[in-house]
């Protein structure tokens, strides 16, 4: 492997990493989103739902689906 083969190899794997993180960010702020709809809709009504366990689920789905978006299996 060349030395333009490494710097080329690095380059490509610094973007993929940014377009992950791009994603990760647009996947947590719509989670958050929901999440605030959660805790709306949970104070509006006097539920007394487990918001904690909604809170972690929404996180682990943001983050698989960023990483499912970003490896491009959504995209066609």
């Amino acid at each position: 492997m060349t030395q333009l083969e490494r710097q080329v190899g690095r380059a490509r794997f610094r973007l993929a990493m940014n377009r992950w993180f791009g994603l990760l960010c647009l996947a947590v702020t719509v989670g958050a989103g929901a999440f605030a709809a959660i805790v709306l809709i949970d104070r509006l009504y006097g539920w007394s739902w487990p918001l904690g366990v909604f809170g972690l689920a929404l996180a682990i789905a943001a983050f698989i689906v960023s990483i499912i978006w970003a490896t491009g299996f959504a995209n066609g």
